[in-house]
């Protein structure tokens, strides 16, 4: 063990006879005043530029609620104009639709009154119309029985081929409607041709055999209750009477046409036809 007492006052010189060599202490280095002073300056500098950030940050922050106020302000006073430009805008148009509406019923109103007039002014012209027709009608169904009567009167009496008493002829279209309406008897208008075979007229057959134009004359055949009768060189507007099994009266054939190979004029017949006694 070591001893603690304490080191003699002039201890053994190195290298001497007999004595180990000492043990040299060398205290701790200590630091040098100029080594240890930077820190601080670096802990200020620190320092300063954290309070400066954060000053930049608040400044930043103050500049950002002012524009957020700013563009807060700025809508709520467009809001308000977009309010203010709707309700006058509404307002106009309520006042627009208001003044259409007041002209639509105006208009129907007009319209109304003018159709009610027009009703009227139409009805009193009907009225006068049917006033006008009727006199028309009147003087019209007049003046046709005057022409009647006077076409009737034109007509003339012809002796035919049975009795003693002529019958009344039509020379034309106009005769013979006048001859319809007096309503004496049937007519049966037709046009015949040269032909091999003989056609049906009303409910006698007729076969024509020869014309001459220029004379006006002709010549056919009749096939009535199984018979054949010839009526040769016959001329226009005379009238060709015969007798059938079905009526008292007799059958009357009038020619007022002759041209080449063709005839065409009318069958009359009794309005009552009946077997003969």
């Amino acid at each position: 063990m070591y001893s603690l007492k304490p080191a003699d006052d002039n201890p053994p010189q190195p290298g001497a006879a007999g004595q180990p060599p000492a043990q040299s202490w060398t205290p701790p280095p200590q630091q040098d005043a100029g080594t240890g002073g930077w820190k601080f300056p670096v802990l200020l500098v620190g320092v300063l530029a954290l309070a400066g950030t954060n000053f930049y940050q608040y400044t930043q922050m103050t500049k950002m609620k002012e524009e957020v106020v700013k563009v807060q302000k700025s809508l709520q006073d467009e809001i308000a104009g977009v309010k203010e430009t709707s309700a006058v805008s509404t307002q106009t148009q309520r006042q627009t639709i208001s003044s259409l509406q007041g002209d639509l019923a105006t208009a129907r109103r007009r319209t109304e009154s003018a159709a009610g007039e027009a009703k009227v002014e139409a009805q009193k012209h009907a009225d006068e119309l049917a006033v006008k027709l009727t006199a028309a009608q009147q003087t019209d169904v007049s003046s046709n029985k005057q022409e009647l009567d006077k076409t009737i009167q034109n007509l003339k009496r012809v002796q035919g081929d049975v009795g003693d008493q002529g019958s009344l002829i039509a020379t034309n279209g106009k005769e013979l409607q006048a001859l319809r309406m007096l309503g004496e008897r049937n007519y049966i208008e037709f046009k015949l041709a040269k032909a091999k075979n003989a056609t049906k007229v009303g409910d006698v057959m007729m076969l024509l055999k020869k014309t001459d134009a220029k004379k006006n004359r002709f010549t056919f055949e009749l096939l009535v209750d199984d018979k054949n009768v010839e009526k040769r060189d016959r001329t226009v507007n005379e009238p060709i009477q015969f007798l059938t099994s079905k009526s008292r009266q007799p059958y009357e054939i009038v020619v007022n046409n002759v041209g080449k190979d063709v005839i065409s004029g009318y069958l009359a017949t009794p309005k009552v036809t009946n077997t003969r006694q």
